[in-house]
C-alpha cells in the first residue's frame, strides 16, 4: 500500500473527507491512495493477509490502510461460504475494532456479491452497524 501513496492527493482527500477542525472527519489522515487503487492492492494480496495484520491495519492512523483491512475482511468472509467459523471470526474481528472504523471506510467497503448479485451477510452487517453508529450519514 505504501508504495502506491501519492502525497499530492492528500490535501484533496483531506478536504473531501472533511478532516478539518470541527468537521466530522477531524483528525483522519491520508496517504494519498484512491479507493480503486486500494481495491486493486487488496485483490492481489488478500489471501496472504492474516487476522493479526488485519487487526493492526484497522488501528492504523491512515484511512486507506483501515479501508484496505475492511476490504480484506470482506474478501475472506465472501470466500469462506462453507466455513462458518471463519466467517464468524471475520465478524468478531470487525466488532472488536469498530472504534477504529468510520462511516467512509464502511461505505467504501460495501460491495455486491459477484456470484449472485445479492449483498452477502457481512455487507448487511456493516450497513446495519453503520446505520446504528451514524444514523444520519445516509438514507435507507
Amino acid at each position: 500500500m505504501m508504495l502506491r501513496a501519492e502525497p499530492k492527493l492528500v490535501e484533496g482527500l483531506s478536504r473531501f473527507f472533511k478532516t478539518g477542525r470541527g468537521e466530522y472527519g477531524y483528525g483522519d489522515k491520508f496517504l494519498g491512495i484512491k479507493v480503486p487503487v486500494t481495491r486493486e492492492v487488496v485483490k492481489v494480496c488478500w489471501r496472504s493477509v492474516g487476522f493479526a495484520e488485519i487487526e493492526e491495519a484497522l488501528a492504523s492512523e491512515y484511512h486507506e490502510i483501515r479501508l484496505a483491512a475492511l476490504l480484506v475482511l470482506i474478501e475472506i468472509f465472501s470466500h469462506a461460504k462453507k466455513e462458518k467459523a471463519l466467517q464468524k471470526s471475520c465478524v468478531d474481528l470487525y466488532l472488536a475494532n469498530t472504534e477504529h472504523i468510520n462511516n467512509w471506510e464502511q461505505d467504501n467497503g460495501h460491495h455486491k456479491n459477484d456470484n449472485d448479485g445479492e449483498d452477502d451477510c457481512f455487507n448487511k452487517f456493516v450497513l446495519i452497524n453503520l446505520h446504528i453508529r451514524h444514523p444520519h450519514s445516509f438514507l435507507f
